[in-house]
């Protein structure tokens, strides 16, 4: 099911957001609706059409499904991130050695380790662990502006 913003065209520019989340897998993406929502960080929640959108977040995180075959576009959005100096994180399913993935990621490898297991997690807490951690990693409070 696609939400109207990403049935209509794109005439406008999109919302800025301090964090983005992509994903390429509909069952990942409906698991954080609801943290997202929850949350008082701006931020988007898309499938990878999402790219263009995320040039001004504060942080990326990027997950890939095992099947997933978005190697170059992923590869050159991460550049360009890597060049605003903007928080990283790529998490894939699977544990396939792609060393040109494998290198996007800035964050540590223990927050990755971390991420990676919170996306994967049917906890009901592990969505919004997985946004509070990200957005710590991103240099953004987790807690509401009072």
């Amino acid at each position: 099911m696609h939400s109207a913003r990403q049935d209509a065209p794109h005439n406008h520019a999109p919302p800025v957001a301090e964090v983005v989340i992509l994903s390429d897998c509909a069952a990942t993406r409906a698991r954080l609706a609801a943290a997202v929502a929850a949350s008082h960080l701006s931020i988007q929640l898309d499938d990878l059409s999402g790219l263009a959108g995320a040039l001004s977040a504060r942080g990326v995180l990027i997950h890939l499904s095992a099947a997933a075959d978005h190697h170059d576009d992923v590869l050159n959005f991460a550049a360009e991130m890597v060049q605003r100096r903007t928080a990283m994180a790529l998490l894939r399913d699977d544990d396939s050695a792609d060393d040109a993935l494998g290198r996007v990621s800035n964050l540590p490898p223990s927050t990755l380790r971390r991420l990676r297991a919170l996306i994967a997690s049917d906890s009901p807490t592990a969505a919004s662990a997985l946004i509070d951690q990200f957005a710590l990693a991103a240099g953004l409070s987790t807690e509401p502006a009072q």
